[in-house]
């Protein structure tokens, strides 16, 4: 029994850092922008890296009961947790570097002049770091379970698409047919995985 439960969890393992690593890998193959330089090549690697890690925990919830059976509850919870929280300081620093190393990038700042997908992209970054704030810190902000459970739903399914949106819109390294076509893709089938992770959290099958 032990040897199957642990093939259980090799396999589990082994999707889960293939559906992280593979838009990452489809972000470095094929043609690239040139003189761009180190810096702003290595945040937008951690740009798709964050997405990719944050579009994998709507997967995991989806599909929690399924994922537990190899690990435990507990370690599949804290899992979670943690990888939203490594996710979102993968976000964080995709936006410092841009900020130090080309900080005309992210100008202009208001949302009436600025292009529309990074007013969407700063709209992502602001309601992940409410989730995160808001999951850590719940109890002490006094948020009932229940009301939580749902704003937390709400507000990773809308920064998901958010962020998607400022991908798509920025369009960086997207220029090859294939890789725009996979980011379409994943862009599309977000809304059902968003929708089945969200019936996992009604339930109360997992929380972050």
């Amino acid at each position: 029994m032990f040897p199957k439960t642990l093939s259980v969890a090799i396999a589990w393992i082994a999707t889960y850092l293939g559906l992280v690593l593979a838009p990452l890998l489809l972000f470095l193959i094929g043609p690239m922008q040139p003189g761009l330089g180190f810096w702003w090549d290595f945040s937008m690697a951690l740009g798709f890296s964050s997405m990719a890690m944050m579009g994998v925990q709507f997967a995991l919830t989806a599909r929690f009961r399924r994922a537990t059976a190899p690990f435990g509850i507990d370690i599949i919870y804290y899992f979670h947790r943690y990888v939203a929280v490594f996710a979102f300081l993968l976000i964080l620093a995709h936006v410092l570097i841009i900020r130090i190393d080309s900080p005309a990038a992210l100008l202009p700042l208001s949302p009436l002049e600025a292009p529309w997908h990074m007013t969407v992209g700063r709209g992502a970054f602001l309601l992940f770091a409410v989730v995160i704030v808001t999951s850590l810190w719940r109890k002490r902000l006094r948020i009932e379970y229940d009301r939580w459970r749902l704003l937390h739903a709400l507000l990773a399914t809308a920064a998901f698409a958010l962020a998607l949106g400022h991908i798509e819109g920025t369009g960086y390294s997207l220029q090859a047919t294939v890789k725009h076509g996979v980011w379409t893709a994943f862009l599309l089938d977000s809304p059902d995985r968003a929708h089945t992770a969200h019936q996992a959290l009604a339930h109360g099958e997992v929380a972050l």
